[in-house]
């Protein structure tokens, strides 16, 4: 993705950002259009919300049998021993195969050339490719292995209490601080949080929320909004 090289109202509005902790972004949606959102600085109320949602969904997922994030590890392990995984000598072969790999890179590159690598995929394939070609036939079949154990972890640690209450109470702060240019709340309840139709916008503001919470720069190429397009605008007259 090109870098946008921004204009100077573009630029104070990111100081602006800096200073406030408020994000103003133009998320496109499923038809084509750009909504502008105001993500607002989370306000200690919003915050104490979203921790008494959480424990509230928490407490009311564990009575409903949903399983923990610990009692959902020892489930993994559990489906591991039945194919007949020795688990420990599983674990102790992944550490080693992921330490050689790493070993491998580290030789090949320093820093600033793995940064560029990163940036083009065509580039990363070959270079994963030159590090998978050190590996014996029993690594690869290893690491085969380690793919497939890894998705099937990662879809039974993603049903545990833990991560569904996070999940939801991600969605449930976000609703609380996205606002629209007019200074209304995007969701103003939680019926038109859940009944929002246009999935690519909610798909995009979730990720962009997620990066705004944890201080990432914007994910999507989206146009930074100048004052004009915050502004209302005004009806033609009669």
């Amino acid at each position: 993705m090109k870098r946008q090289i921004l204009s100077q109202e573009q630029m104070t509005e990111f100081i602006r950002e800096l200073r406030t902790g408020d994000r103003i972004l133009s998320v496109k949606g499923d038809e084509g259009d750009y909504k502008i959102v105001i993500l607002k600085k989370p306000t200690k109320q919003n915050d104490l919300d979203a921790r008494i949602f959480y424990s509230a969904l928490y407490s009311n997922l564990l009575k409903n049998g949903i399983p923990t994030r610990a009692e959902a590890r020892q489930e993994f392990l559990l489906r591991l021993k039945n194919t007949g995984v020795n688990v420990e000598e599983y674990e102790k072969r992944k550490d080693d195969i992921q330490a050689k790999l790493a070993e491998h890179l580290s030789k090949e590159m320093d820093e600033e050339q793995a940064d560029k690598i990163l940036e083009s995929l065509p580039e990363l394939m070959k270079a994963l490719d030159r590090n998978l070609r050190t590996l014996d036939k029993d690594e690869l079949a290893l690491l085969h292995t380690m793919a497939d154990n890894e998705a099937m972890e990662a879809q039974i640690m993603s049903n545990c209490a833990e991560a569904i209450a996070d999940a939801e109470t991600q969605m449930f702060l976000m609703a609380q601080i996205a606002y629209d240019k007019d200074g209304k709340l995007v969701w103003p309840d939680p019926d038109s949080l859940s009944n929002e139709t246009d999935l690519t916008f909610l798909l995009r503001m979730r990720e962009e929320f997620a990066r705004y919470r944890n201080g990432f720069p914007l994910l999507f190429e989206v146009v930074v909004p100048t004052q004009e397009d915050l502004s209302p605008k005004e009806s033609p007259s009669s």
